[in-house]
């Protein structure tokens, strides 16, 4: 679970904060990850999306 803070960067669960959606989910996956197309909103829609 996440986060977006006023800023626009993503902050996770134990607060870490990252520069880009992709950082986040590339960080917490541990491989290169497509934040816009990983991250959603609780109903499902994802990032890129909106």
């Amino acid at each position: 679970m996440a986060e977006v803070l006023a800023n626009g960067n993503p902050k996770v669960e134990g607060g870490r904060v990252f520069g880009t959606p992709s950082r986040a989910a590339t960080v917490l996956a541990g491989n290169q990850q497509n934040g816009l197309h990983v991250w959603c909103t609780e109903d499902g829609t994802r990032l890129g999306d909106l």
